[in-house]
């Protein structure tokens, strides 16, 4: 069945190509870290986190590296390499850079971005020191990108979980915060941002853009809940798992800037057994790849049984319900997943591009 779908997929009969078929084949084999990225401590003006708070939440909360944009400067890591504790998780320090358009985060520069620039010359900056160049809630009613159009980013937000309490009644939410649990909290919480992948979508038909979800974690006195409690909370609303040899700084920065990531909400479940790559030409590809032109397997697993949607070019082109699906296609495209439980979203990878 498989080879003779193959082949009418190669003579681009309709139907068959995006036909999947149920599997419970293996994964592919690769190391898969997991994080919580856009974290503000108290070298923002605007956050009371303590680097020692964020290492404990992020202990707590079981992940391997929390990534640190503080507005403006990257004080935090000198007080990083100097803490008396060596305990992980992985601290990853970056800079959320205040820019003419929108918010940009600096990743990977080692160290902070100059003053007076346009946001052209700072991304210019940012990849002539080996970085990336990612958009801050992109999307929004609060601090949104003034241009999408602009060319030098390498990523962008599709989820800012900060943003998203904002946009909550504040009333409603600090009831409902006061009476649920954490995890019921964020099940009400946590939807699926059509908006921010509207907007990516649009990009991707252009060039690669790689997707990261946000945490975007400010924690006020005034914030509901306890300091240690909302920062617990917000590190476990959205999750983004990397692919990468080990769990190294640079390796894991590389994996953020090239895409070789997918973003969960795991109180809806771990999604670290989550796997969508492509088999071409006794190739494998990961996300963040471009796949060779001719026939290609599609593999997608997921954590347990979910509603599995594989998209091209931003519209649904397969889907099943159970613990994974293969799709044959020759047809080029930008393709993706998301993956729901329960009708609420679970899942959103980054891209595989074909040829």
């Amino acid at each position: 069945m498989k080879k003779a779908c193959a082949v009418l997929a190669f003579l681009l009969l309709p139907g068959c190509a995006n036909f999947p078929r149920a599997t419970h084949a293996p994964a592919a084999p690769g190391n898969v870290y997991r994080g919580v990225y856009h974290v503000h401590t108290e070298f923002s003006k605007d956050s009371r986190v303590s680097l020692q708070q964020a290492l404990a939440a992020g202990r707590k909360a079981a992940l391997d590296f929390v990534v640190i944009t503080d507005h403006n400067n990257r004080n935090a890591a000198a007080a990083y390499q100097s803490r008396p504790n060596k305990e992980g998780p992985l601290l990853i320090i970056g800079e959320e850079i205040s820019t003419p358009d929108g918010h940009l985060i600096a990743l990977g520069t080692g160290e902070a971005a100059p003053k007076g620039k346009s946001t052209e010359e700072l991304m210019d900056w940012i990849h002539a020191r080996g970085g990336y160049a990612m958009l801050a809630h992109p999307v929004g009613k609060r601090s949104a990108w003034q241009r999408l159009d602009l060319k030098g980013y390498d990523g962008m937000e599709i989820y800012n979980f900060g943003h998203r309490l904002y946009a909550l009644n504040r009333a409603a939410t600090g009831a409902a915060f006061g009476f649920l649990h954490t995890s019921a909290f964020l099940k009400r919480a946590l939807d699926r941002p059509d908006d921010s992948l509207a907007a990516w979508d649009a990009q991707l038909r252009k060039r690669p853009v790689a997707a990261a979800g946000a945490a975007d974690a400010h924690v006020h006195f005034r914030m509901l809940g306890l300091p240690s409690e909302s920062l617990l909370m917000m590190f476990q609303a959205v999750t983004l798992n990397v692919l990468a040899d080990a769990p190294d700084e640079r390796k894991i920065v590389d994996a953020i800037g090239k895409g070789r990531s997918f973003i969960s909400f795991d109180t809806r479940g771990l999604a670290r057994d989550f796997r969508f790559y492509a088999e071409a030409g006794g190739k494998i590809y990961q996300m963040g790849d471009r796949a060779a032109a001719g026939i290609k397997t599609f593999h997608i697993n997921a954590p347990g049984t979910a509603e599995i949607r594989l998209l091209k070019d931003g519209d649904l082109f397969a889907g099943s319900t159970g613990p994974g699906i293969e799709v044959d296609t020759a047809d080029a495209g930008v393709y993706r997943v998301e993956v729901t439980k329960d009708g609420k979203p679970w899942i959103f990878s980054n891209p595989i591009y074909a040829d």
